[in-house]
């Protein structure tokens, strides 16, 4: 099944935003590590990054 344009574009938001919040100075494998780094203490925000980092992980 292939994502709508919808869907797509609303990954690349997710995506940006998970970058845009990347502590400064950290590689993308540290971010990886810790992909809630640079979040809020909310729990939908860190479960954003959560998920974004999965799916940014190679070999997802």
């Amino acid at each position: 099944m292939e994502a709508s344009p919808q869907m797509l574009a609303l990954a690349a938001a997710a995506r940006a935003w998970w970058e845009a919040g990347r502590p400064d100075g950290w590689s993308l494998e540290q971010h990886l590590a810790d992909p809630a780094a640079g979040c809020s203490d909310s729990a939908q925000e860190r479960a954003l990054a959560v998920t974004v980092a999965q799916w940014v992980r190679p070999g997802n």
